[in-house]
């Protein structure tokens, strides 16, 4: 393989693989619209807001506030659960879902209570995922340099070029495994998540069965929203590598 054909196949392989990843992450946003709108008219009949759900939820698990508070959190900033070292952690509710008694408040309350239940078991990827970002993170970014330094200095022209295209392939690749694996733990852990907070909302009597395929809908749509951006970040780093391709 000439230096030009290597340079013309990583150029086109990283184009062709960001498009996919971009499109499949649209397509994944579809999805969310679709979910969105078959859960426009939910029905609402339980008088519980995600404050009293969630509450109501941890008792029965015999944690009480004092072991795990549940705060208001800012609007902008979203439901979340923290884990914190030594405790049971903290979780966040946004008014909208703290105040309001709507099924879809008792869902993402129930969702982060899954989340918490994780935690306190032992069974949650929550404390080791931001290590395991910030590591694959600092791993790419290293790949990036890395190729630039190579495409300044002309190594890739080395035994007809051959070492230079096993290079690129094996960036593709972990940066691809890198991101797919990212992808897999974050939607194993929203799903235990979301599957536990379903049996609490069913186990509490938070929702009967005719909620049951709405609560569904509205966690499935809040993966969907990880998968979206997982995605995209996916895309950005290919588009990144047919970037350096025309380093000069």
């Amino acid at each position: 393989m000439t230096f030009i054909q290597l340079m013309n196949f990583w150029f086109g392989t990283s184009i062709i693989i960001a498009i996919i990843c971009f499109a499949t992450s649209v397509f994944t946003d579809i999805q969310r619209c679709i979910l969105q709108l078959q859960n426009k008219n939910a029905p609402n009949n339980v008088a519980s807001t995600g404050y009293n759900s969630a509450i109501t939820i941890l008792k029965e698990e015999n944690i009480s506030e004092q072991q795990l508070p549940i705060e208001r959190s800012k609007k902008s900033e979203g439901a979340s659960f923290k884990p914190i070292k030594g405790t049971h952690g903290k979780i966040y509710l946004p008014p909208e879902i703290y105040d309001c008694s709507s099924l879809y408040a008792r869902a993402i309350s129930a969702h982060e209570c899954g989340h918490a239940l994780q935690h306190y078991y032992g069974k949650s990827y929550s404390s080791t995922f931001r290590y395991k970002t910030l590591g694959s993170f600092i791993l790419c970014t290293v790949c990036v340099f890395f190729l630039l330094a190579l495409k300044k200095q002309n190594y890739f022209n080395w035994v007809d070029g051959r070492l230079g295209l096993l290079l690129i392939i094996v960036l593709m690749v972990f940066g691809g495994i890198c991101g797919l694996g990212w992808i897999a733990s974050t939607s194993f852990n929203e799903n235990d998540a979301s599957c536990r907070g379903i049996w609490l909302l069913k186990k509490n009597s938070l929702i009967n069965f005719g909620e049951i395929s709405y609560v569904e809908r509205y966690l499935q749509i809040s993966l969907l929203g990880y998968v979206v951006w997982f995605w995209r970040v996916i895309g950005i780093w290919f588009l990144v590598l047919a970037c350096i391709n025309i380093y000069k």
